[in-house]
């Protein structure tokens, strides 16, 4: 049995059959019988059913449907972080996505989060123990072998649906940060395990993720992990590609500028996607502007006086490019872009003395004989390196490099092909940070600094739930930030302190929520959630 999908030429709405097959005895042939069970919403993909087939799902829903679970024993757990996580669900839609994409496992997977949220990096060996002490949504254990087996059991379609889900939730109201990281491991079993340039310069072999991040909403919705020798530069056309399936249309992203190339530039103008990005100085067209505003660049009228930066805009034609290989030809153009310049006088200080400590360092490498392969070429490009059987080793500075070298120190640039005030691009330019905070969130608070998985299912399934509690936390600390709670908490010490609020049951009473402090009652306040009550 299967699911046949058929426009209407006239109409455009395409209906959603199941097609059964059988063999007929008289023709001799396999034949297919097609019943009609609705039809292709063309927004969310999803099928809107028949009249029969919706009282039909109904009527089996009304059968299923089971009230709350009777209370069979006496218990009394902790209660008032979970409280808070589940208004956090509620309302940025993971709860109810899960659900949607996850039916029979989202309490497990809520609830393994949970616990990754709660207990700072604990091992999952805990849960048994935490699951006690705790109220969470699944209610129950979950041993070992049954979260390992929930890992393997999460597929690439539930995670897709639900990254559609989240992001449609934000589409069209804010930028998007894309960047990735290196997460290292120990394993030899893992297909995507490769060595490659570790962001952490940890020298074990590793697999990079991707994430993207809502600039406004401070919320992660998609993440994609690659195998740990893919640079930068390689992933953009496949993060286009990736929205085209999900449906992302006409989106907007922010990326360093390691994911620089004129291929990628040309893609992103092709599937019409809004971008900023960081460029080098380095780059012909970015030098040659450069030199063209360096003096007009500095002068009072282009500064910004809450940044501290200097900044212009310089429209550019961008000599556009895009094969079509079912023609057999190049399409040539120019589009218009944006490139943004920008002086900043405190980053030029600090640059100066950032290569000053390298210049030592190197320096101090070169007259001990003690070479390190990551620093051959800047020990080539800045010094002069002679050795005689008299005089030893003789270091000389290479005094016109450092020059030109120090030359650009407090200079960036900028490349749009939608915003042109410099300091617009700039401010959104700069919420590209959550990215990297969001990074610190997975590594330090929810253990993936080093991945310890057997296999590869139970890498997908471990990353995905891990990143459910990203979300969590990432909502959090922006309604902490929000609120201006971290003037007095942190976040740890914030869920310590309301986690002490109890929950009471015992058959045929019911639940009873322990005493709430006023101090407690103002952090939910503050948040946004009403204190827990029955």
């Amino acid at each position: 049995m299967g699911i046949v999908y058929q426009k209407h030429k006239q109409s455009g709405i395409t209906y959603v059959y199941e097609n059964k097959a059988y063999w007929d005895k008289e023709k001799q042939q396999s034949r297919a019988k097609r019943k009609l069970i609705g039809k292709l919403d063309p927004k969310t993909g999803e099928i809107i059913p028949t009249r029969t087939q919706k009282r039909m799902k109904d009527d089996r829903k009304q059968a299923k449907k089971r009230g709350p679970a009777p209370i069979t024993k006496v218990q009394r757990r902790f209660f008032g972080a979970s409280h808070l996580l589940d208004a956090i669900g509620k309302a940025t839609g993971v709860e109810a996505d899960l659900k949607a994409c996850f039916p029979e496992d989202y309490k497990k997977i809520l609830s393994i989060a949970y616990f990754l949220i709660l207990e700072t990096n604990g091992s999952l060996s805990r849960f048994s123990h935490w699951q006690r002490l705790h109220v969470h949504p699944y209610g129950e254990d979950v041993p070992s072998q049954r979260s390992s087996e929930l890992f393997q059991s999460i597929r690439e379609e539930g995670r897709m649906k639900f990254f559609t889900k989240q992001g449609r939730r934000r589409m069209g109201q804010e930028y998007w940060a894309f960047d990735t990281t290196s997460i290292s491991s120990y394993s030899e079993v893992l297909s995507q395990v490769k060595k490659g340039r570790n962001k952490g310069h940890d020298r074990l072999p590793q697999i990079n993720l991707a994430l993207l991040f809502g600039e406004q909403s401070g919320l992660p919705f998609y993440y994609r992990k690659l195998p740990g020798n893919i640079s930068d530069v390689k992933t953009v056309r496949q993060l286009v590609g990736e929205f085209d399936a999900m449906g992302y249309k006409k989106t907007s992203v922010l990326l360093d500028r390691g994911f620089y190339s004129r291929e990628n530039i040309n893609h992103l103008f092709t599937h019409r996607q809004r971008f900023i990005i960081g460029v080098k100085l380095s780059l012909g067209f970015v030098r040659e502007a450069l030199e063209d505003e360096r003096e007009t660049l500095g002068v009072w009228s282009n500064l910004h006086s809450e940044f501290g930066v200097y900044g212009i805009t310089r429209m550019i034609a961008w000599d556009y490019e895009r094969d079509r290989p079912y023609i057999g030809d190049t399409v040539k153009e120019t589009r218009r872009a944006y490139l943004h310049l920008f002086y900043d006088p405190e980053k030029a200080a600090n640059d100066q003395v950032a290569m000053n400590e390298h210049l030592g360092a190197l320096h101090d490498d070169l007259q001990k004989g003690v070479r390190k392969s990551y620093r051959e070429k800047d020990y080539e490009r800045y010094f002069i390196v002679k050795e005689t059987p008299k005089r030893g080793i003789t270091v000389v500075p290479n005094e016109e490099t450092m020059r030109k070298a120090a030359r650009n120190h407090g200079y960036y640039a900028l490349l749009s092909n939608s915003l042109k005030n410099p300091f617009e691009a700039l401010s959104l330019y700069r919420s590209k940070d959550i990215v990297e905070k969001g990074f610190g969130n997975l590594k330090d608070r929810l253990s993936m600094r080093r991945m310890r998985v057997s296999s590869e299912l139970s890498l997908n399934g471990k990353l995905f739930v891990q990143f459910i509690a990203l979300i969590y936390l990432s909502y959090l600390k922006k309604a902490m930030q929000d609120a201006g709670l971290f003037k007095q908490w942190t976040l740890q010490g914030l869920l310590d302190e309301i986690d002490t609020i109890e929950r009471f049951e015992a058959p045929g009473h019911g639940h009873i929520i322990g005493e709430i402090t006023k101090k407690q009652a103002e952090i939910y306040e503050a948040l946004g959630v009403k204190p827990p009550s029955l």
